[in-house]
């Protein structure tokens, strides 16, 4: 299948806390790299209000891009550390309670450091105009990122479109009829969708298509960036070197992007705002396809499985496929291996 050497890896540092560790894929011992796997995320899923903006740091002239589950969080933490407001962040989270600390990033920053995707494309009207030494987006494997965006699917019941108490009157979205849970009545989320399995969860997505889809599904390259002039100076993925990337940007912009350095703050915080590190449940070792396996069977699983599980078998070959068919502009455009 040519898979299964490039799954051995830890999914990604925004999905691997309390609520998703046991289903998001793990390295195996002998696979297992080390840095930025070994953190916890701070916050949860950061999303800007306005997809057309990326977060830029002015005083060193850097352009900060991410995609949905591929490890967003980090990556705004990482920004807000490096320049000195992650402190704050935490602190505005705590003083207003019921606000996420994430949002801090979309609502509290000035505006200062935001800008227009535009900036990315040369010779265009925000790139002239503004100070751009480096830019840098953080992406993830493709095949880790589906297993993200399922898990997150199930926890949320497709990005909370599919209700648990069906309202007459009101547009079933096309992934809850796909899934068959359109007309399911439950308590919560895990129970509508218990039946769901990892492949029939693919097989929606390609019958529905990415328009009827949020960001937590679409694939990770953006429209402007398949554009000729309109691309990011440095893609780092989460799997291979990524403090040698950061240092990359880190030498060419004089900024401070620091793996370790957002470890040892987080480790310093005891703060309830913060998401401590959750033990991973030992690797998986059933025989089971697990991209056939329901998602209530996946939660029970006294295992964790690792990536290369969910692409093991007829149904993992068949999961093969459609992540490639789904995500091909992400394999192309980030130079992944399929």
């Amino acid at each position: 299948m040519g898979v299964v050497a490039l799954l051995g890896v830890v999914a990604t540092l925004a999905t691997y806390n309390r609520e998703q560790a046991v289903l998001t894929p793990g390295s195996s011992p002998q696979s297992a790299p080390s840095g930025p796997n070994d953190a916890r995320s701070l916050f949860g899923l950061v999303t800007l209000d306005n997809p057309n903006q990326l977060l830029y740091d002015p005083d060193h002239g850097v352009v900060v891009g991410y995609a949905a589950r591929s490890a967003s969080t980090l990556m705004v933490e990482l920004f807000l550390h490096s320049i000195d407001e992650l402190g704050t962040a935490v602190t505005e989270a705590e003083q207003i309670g019921k606000m996420k600390p994430h949002n801090y990033a979309k609502k509290q920053l000035a505006d200062r450091y935001h800008v227009d995707n535009k900036v990315l494309c040369r010779g265009s009207k925000v790139a002239r105009a503004t100070n751009v030494t480096a830019s840098l987006k953080l992406v993830a494997n493709p095949y880790i990122r589906a297993v993200s965006s399922f898990v997150h699917q199930m926890n949320t019941a497709i990005s909370h479109e599919c209700p648990r108490i069906p309202h007459p009157n009101t547009p079933i979205h096309p992934m809850c009829s796909q899934l068959e849970i359109s007309e399911a009545v439950t308590e919560n989320a895990d129970e509508l969708m218990a039946n769901t399995t990892f492949i029939q969860w693919l097989e929606a997505v390609k019958k529905v298509g990415f328009r009827q889809l949020d960001m937590h599904t679409l694939p990770q390259a953006s429209q402007l960036e398949n554009e000729p002039g309109c691309k990011f100076d440095h893609i780092c993925k989460l799997e291979d070197d990524l403090q040698g990337c950061l240092d990359e940007v880190n030498a060419k912009s004089g900024a401070n992007f620091s793996v370790k350095g957002l470890e040892q703050f987080m480790s310093q915080q005891n703060s309830t705002v913060v998401d401590h590190p959750h033990k991973a449940k030992d690797t998986f070792r059933g025989a089971e396809e697990v991209a056939t396996l329901p998602w209530s069977r996946l939660q029970a699983l006294a295992g964790e499985p690792v990536a290369s599980d969910w692409y093991r078998g007829d149904a993992g070959e068949r999961a093969t496929e459609l992540v490639r068919k789904l995500y091909k502009l992400d394999f192309e455009m980030y130079n992944y291996k399929q």
